[in-house]
């Protein structure tokens, strides 16, 4: 009989904690601490990507090789501002995607929070697609020199991200160096 008893308060207990995080998420203060939450991690990101150009050449090859563990419980010769994680984060987001175009992505969080927050923002799907198109050109302007130009600007290729240099290599492939330069103008 007491098993059954234990069972039921802890069902019960289980359900009340499930109500109360739908309760929360369906309430009117989830935006406005998702909205904090996303600015914190906005303004984290800024600091990691500003860092990162001061501090890639040291970090890069520790960012690789960095281990779960050492993530979370501290790599002492990361230099990014934000630490081992802001190292990463600024990696993935600047070496990974659109090099320094990735400051972009700080601008679309900016623009996620103040929605969040229910500020009337004119124009926000005209701010994020000028934002994007952006973010693609300057990547691809970048890479057109990385890709075209190897010895000399080989080692530029963190400042434009993958997405600038494997774009331009395909452009290459298609339209050649002179067509590539064309379009990227």
């Amino acid at each position: 009989m007491r098993k059954t008893k234990d069972t039921k308060t802890k069902k019960t207990t289980s359900n009340t904690k499930k109500n109360s995080l739908l309760t929360f998420i369906k309430s009117e203060q989830f935006p406005k601490t998702m909205a904090v939450l996303l600015a914190i991690f906005t303004v984290f990101c800024f600091v990691s990507f500003v860092s990162f150009f001061w501090t890639w050449f040291n970090d890069y090859n520790l960012v690789q090789k960095l281990s779960f563990s050492q993530l979370f419980f501290g790599e002492q010769d990361i230099k990014n501002w934000g630490g081992p994680l802001g190292a990463c984060v600024a990696y993935f987001f600047v070496n990974k995607t659109f090099g320094v175009a990735s400051f972009g992505f700080l601008i679309l969080f900016a623009l996620a929070v103040l929605k969040l927050f229910k500020v009337q923002i004119q124009n926000i799907r005209k701010w994020i697609v000028c934002t994007l198109i952006i973010m693609l050109w300057s990547s691809c302007f970048i890479g057109y020199f990385v890709v075209a130009f190897p010895t000399t600007f080989s080692s530029l290729d963190v400042f434009a991200g993958v997405v600038g240099t494997v774009v331009n290599l395909w452009l290459i492939k298609l339209i050649g160096l002179f067509g590539a330069a064309l379009f990227n103008l």
